[in-house]
């Protein structure tokens, strides 16, 4: 597939304002446009508590960051998404010189910010939102005209920043823009009341791309837009008030194949490793420590079967990019996690068990009915499960995996 018509426009556009070709990361462009990001893809992610909105309609262009700030603040891991609208100028000033602006700030070029209504003249703020619905008004995103060499066309391009900000430093607001006095709905996934969030530490907010929203300028444009699945989607989710309750549900069945072999490898392993214990109990010679440590791994492999093989399958057949399931079930996503972890290393022990008892038993036959592995089979199968838990469930619960998958 030919790279995506935006994402030439939009680097011919950064071109013509000397947007520096060495802060910029081309690995991390990425174009969410209708073609490039499926109307059936999700449109939202839920992480750390918070509801990120895709930037349907936009185009990302990477930008380097620190690298050491953020492995130190384990920011990928740790910090949500958010976007800030601003104009170009700015922009490149916050990138090149790694500094967040507030209203009233000076910037490198001797640009001040000025203060919007509604926000407090005394104090200063910077804005950013989790929805690029809010970024993109005019208050905040400034819109160019521009004429591409490459296509003879005039486009409108707006301009905002894909960041990502610490939880806790900042404050959620009530919008400023007077949508709530208007009576009209920003964005059908964030509510009006949760749409800003207001912090002074402008050092918690690390930027890591340039969004522009590049639409050409022409009467059919409007036409296009209107008829998009995804304005006509949120058109009727406001209509019948559902605009605070969305999950994501969208899937996209992308590779059948490998969803059939998937699904079959998952229901050959529940049924396979199920055969093996129901042998085992129904069949008495089979009691001997040995088979102990067999239906054990058996049952380790039955749970990989039963739970973290079918969410792995959900999230492959997804594109590898979001968490499905609604934000008040994201806890079903450290579960996943702590049940892969834990049935995993039980199985790993499991096999390890077997290994020993085999060995013992060839290198010294005679005394193996009375050795440790033989005859106190069950201080072994504590020590695998009990162990299997303490590795994984207090991991899970410290470090948390709850988070964007992607760098979306």
């Amino acid at each position: 597939m030919t790279e995506c018509e935006r994402l030439l426009i939009g680097r011919e556009f950064l071109d013509s304002r000397s947007w520096p070709i060495t802060l910029r990361n081309p690995g991390q462009d990425r174009c969410f446009c209708d073609r490039c990001y499926s109307s059936v893809y999700a449109d939202t992610v839920t992480e750390r508590g918070h509801t990120y909105v895709i930037p349907r309609g936009w185009t990302r262009f990477g930008i380097y960051i620190d690298e050491a700030f953020a492995k130190h603040h384990n920011v990928w891991a740790k910090w949500v998404n958010c976007f800030h609208g601003t104009t170009i100028e700015n922009a490149k000033s916050i990138v090149e010189h790694r500094q967040f602006l507030l209203h009233r700030d000076v910037t490198m070029e001797g640009r001040q910010l000025k203060i919007r209504e509604g926000h407090i003249p005394e104090e200063h703020y910077l804005f950013t939102t989790p929805t690029i619905k809010y970024a993109e008004h005019p208050a905040y995103a400034t819109t160019y005209e521009f004429r591409s060499h490459l296509t003879n066309k005039t486009y409108n391009i707006r301009v905002a920043l894909q960041c990502k900000q610490k939880p806790g430093s900042f404050t959620v607001q009530p919008e400023t823009v007077g949508a709530r006095k208007e009576g009209y709905i920003i964005c059908p996934h964030i509510p009006n009341e949760e749409i800003e969030w207001k912090t002074k530490n402008r050092a918690a907010v690390m930027t890591y791309g340039v969004l522009l929203k590049v639409e050409e300028k022409d009467n059919n444009n409007y036409y296009r837009e209107l008829e998009s699945p995804v304005v006509i989607r949120a058109k009727v989710m406001e209509l019948f008030s559902l605009t605070k309750n969305i999950t994501i549900t969208d899937v996209q069945w992308h590779a059948y194949p490998i969803g059939f072999f998937l699904l079959l490898l998952c229901i050959l392993t529940i049924l396979g490793n199920l055969l093996v214990i129901y042998a085992i109990i129904r069949e008495y010679t089979l009691h001997t420590s040995t088979y102990y440590y067999v239906a054990s791994l058996a049952f380790a492999d039955l749970l990989v079967g039963l739970i973290a093989m079918p969410f792995a399958f959900i999230f492959e057949m997804t594109d590898d990019e979001y968490w499905l399931f609604p934000r008040h079930l994201r806890v079903l996503c450290d579960f996943w996690h702590s049940m892969d972890i834990f049935a995993t290393t039980a199985s790993i022990f499991g096999l390890c068990a077997i290994g020993l008892d085999r060995y013992v038993f060839i290198t010294k036959p005679i005394e193996y009915p009375t050795s440790f592995i033989a005859n106190r089979w069950y201080f072994m199968l504590s020590f695998i499960w009990i162990g299997s838990a303490l590795i994984s469930f207090p991991a899970v619960v410290h470090f948390g995996t709850a988070q964007e998958i992607l760098r979306t």
